[in-house]
């Protein structure tokens, strides 16, 4: 039996995301545009954030 999950994602850009994780009380210590630490850039394929709390 085949399974099939119809979701909808929605992601945020970095200036959105900033601003709730600064709301929430997180500081970013990084932030990546793949997987490999690569810069981000208008055509990077994620947005890897490292946040914590102080």
């Amino acid at each position: 039996m085949a399974c099939v999950d119809r979701t909808c994602l929605r992601f945020l850009d970095t200036v959105t995301l900033d601003a709730f994780l600064t709301e929430t009380g997180f500081e970013i210590e990084a932030r990546y545009g793949d997987w490999s630490r690569g810069p981000v850039t208008p055509t990077s394929p994620e947005i890897v954030t490292i946040a914590r709390r102080p």
